[in-house]
């Protein structure tokens, strides 16, 4: 299982919070991407993109958990790549959510050191594999937050189980 260090708010994303909230505008959580890169903590703030990304992933859900966290949910899978690597690096993208904003690298997740990260085998053609990331974002009650879900996200157990006992509470 890998180990991330605490996800880290890029001096992009910390920009794009203040204008949020100075602005009354939304933020906008648009994909998760992976790399094999390791970054030690005091080169996150300084990065404006992920180097060698080697997967992007739309958000497949965000929940609150409180009234000053977010939870941000993707899944990433092996059925597009064709070699398999470690997964050392996420990075969590977002934007103002307006026409004409840039999307910038809001925050990011790296492994601490070799080894740690997670491997991601190459599709065989017969077993896809893939993770649920978590990610937990710290919020502030006035900030707004908008993403939006493909309908062709991947259900994951978790989200089956909550489904059918959904089901069985809304049909008694």
């Amino acid at each position: 299982m890998a180990e991330f260090n605490n996800l880290i708010t890029t001096s992009k994303g910390q920009a794009l919070f203040a204008d949020a909230i100075a602005n009354n505008k939304t933020i906008k959580f648009i994909s998760v991407k992976t790399s094999e890169t390791i970054y030690q903590e005091n080169q996150i703030l300084t990065l404006e993109q992920l180097e060698n990304p080697k997967q992007t992933v739309e958000i497949a859900r965000i929940s609150k958990l409180n009234d000053t966290q977010i939870e941000i949910e993707a899944v990433i899978q092996n059925t597009e790549i064709t070699e398999g690597y470690m997964i050392n690096t996420i990075g969590l993208y977002a934007k103002i959510n307006e026409e004409d904003s840039e999307e910038v690298l809001y925050a990011v997740a790296s492994i601490s050191e070799e080894g740690k990260g997670a491997y991601l085998p190459p599709f065989n053609n017969i077993t896809v594999a893939g993770m649920n990331f978590k990610i937990n974002v710290n919020v502030s009650s006035t900030t707004n937050v908008d993403f939006t879900v493909n309908p062709a996200t991947p259900v994951t157990h978790q989200d089956f189980i909550n489904f059918i006992n959904n089901s069985r509470n809304t049909y008694k």
